[in-house]
This record gives structure tokens, sequence and C-alpha cells, in this order.
């Protein structure tokens, strides 16, 4: 026999290593805690998207409080507008169906039964409210924007609109 032949006879067979004994569970347990983790900053981040609008028409209260009443109250007014157009509501030019929109749209008659009704023809007139009643109107119009779904619902007429019949 050569020398290489005598070196080959002294090799082993090539072996596979042995399978693992088992899956760790600190890697399994690594892994759901980084899934439950990234899960819930989506979900987090998400519902700061659909509250955006809402926290910022409260903010815009929270400004409209330091104004003087009149400055107030049309601030308060054009802020609703902009709800209404984020519901997806029509906006009348009519002020008597305005309030009637807005108890529609907000589930409630404070806007044509109550404090609300300063929205419409009052809004208009040169009598303004006192800070007292501007605080108190700032505290109950926060109340109804929180209790508007998070999602606009979309009437039919505001369909037509943005689909351009």
């Amino acid at each position: 026999m050569s020398n290489t032949e005598q070196l080959l006879s002294q090799l082993r067979d090539i072996q596979e290593p042995p399978p693992p004994v088992g899956v760790s569970l600190w890697l399994i347990a690594a892994n759901l805690v980084v899934f439950v983790f990234i899960a819930l900053l989506f979900y987090r981040q998400r519902q700061r998207r659909r509250e955006r609008w809402r926290n910022e028409a409260l903010r815009e209260i929270d400004w409209a409080r330091q104004l003087e009443p009149a400055s107030c109250l049309l601030h308060l007014a054009k802020l609703l507008r902009k709800v209404m157009r984020y519901q997806g509501q029509d906006i009348s030019g009519d002020r008597g169906q305005w309030l009637a929109q807005l108890d529609q749209a907000f589930n409630t008659h404070w806007f044509t039964q109550s404090d609300g009704r300063i929205f419409g023809d009052a809004l208009y007139q040169t009598q303004t409210p006192s800070v007292a009643n501007m605080s108190v109107l700032c505290s109950e119009l926060e109340r109804q924007i929180k209790s508007l779904p998070v999602n606009p619902v979309v009437s039919s007429g505001a369909r037509k609109s943005t689909s351009g019949e």
C-alpha cells in the first residue's frame, strides 16, 4: 500500500451532526413577544390615525376657549362645518335645516332644542354670549364630538357629489 492509501484508510466516513434535541423555549417566547409588540404598534398607529380628526377638533375647542366670546363662537361654528364635512354630510345653505342636520349627525336634539341653537340664526345676531356661557357651550360641544363614531357615515347625497354624478 502506498502512503496515500494508508492515509485515506485512516480517515473516518463523513457524518452529519446530530439533530437538535429540541427547540429552546426562550427562542419561541422571544419571537412571540416581538410579534405581539409589533402587532400592538400597528394597532396603536391605526387607532391614532382613526382618532386624529377627533383629537384635532378637541384641540381646536380648547384653543377657542381662550378667545373672546364672539371669536370663540365663530371658530366653533367653523369647526362644526369641518366636522360635518368630514362625516360626509351635505351642508345646506338654509340655516333652519342646518340645525336639523347637526341634530341628525350628532344623534341629539341639542342643536334645535337647547343651547346649540346659537349655531343657527342666533350666530348672525349682534348679541354675543358671556364667557361663562361659552365655557358651557364648549364643554357640551366637546361631549357631542366625543359621542360621534370614529368612522364617518357617508350619506347618499355626499356619495353622489363625490362620485361626480
